[in-house]
């Protein structure tokens, strides 16, 4: 048979895949993230500090971070990235920063996944000031 005439159940297979292809392509708009109608490939810097601990409120991925201590003194920062709301949830990296030190990290295009709840920034010690790269929707 040629492509234009198909049988009944080569018509069906193509319209089956052409829909499935349509769908994947649906929800890969959908899971995509926007800003101002214009779509999103890389990660987005989301600013946290010590009066800030909460950059998400929902799933995302953890793809890196920028930290900096800023207490203005020689005093070490202790941070502990969290799944979560709060100081009780999963531990997903610590970090321990010299005085007037920063550090940045980036873990690849997959990330962490920080869980269903979101994203705690745990200042056990000092100040910080900085961003976390996260990849998801809020």
């Amino acid at each position: 048979m040629s492509g234009d005439n198909q049988g009944p159940v080569e018509a069906l297979e193509a319209a089956i895949t052409r829909q499935i292809y349509a769908a994947v392509a649906a929800g890969q708009t959908a899971l995509a993230e926007t800003v101002d109608g214009l779509l999103l490939r890389g990660a987005r810097a989301v600013p946290v500090s010590n009066a800030k601990p909460r950059p998400t409120l929902s799933g995302a991925a953890l793809v890196g971070y920028s930290l900096r201590e800023v207490a203005g003194v020689a005093a070490a920062a202790s941070v502990i990235l969290r799944s979560g709301e709060d100081a009780e949830g999963e531990i997903l990296a610590v970090i321990e920063l010299a005085g007037d030190r920063s550090e940045t990290q980036w873990f690849g295009p997959g990330g962490v996944n920080v869980g269903g709840r979101g994203l705690f920034v745990d200042v056990a010690a000092g100040a910080v000031a900085g961003v976390v790269y996260l990849r998801g929707t809020d």
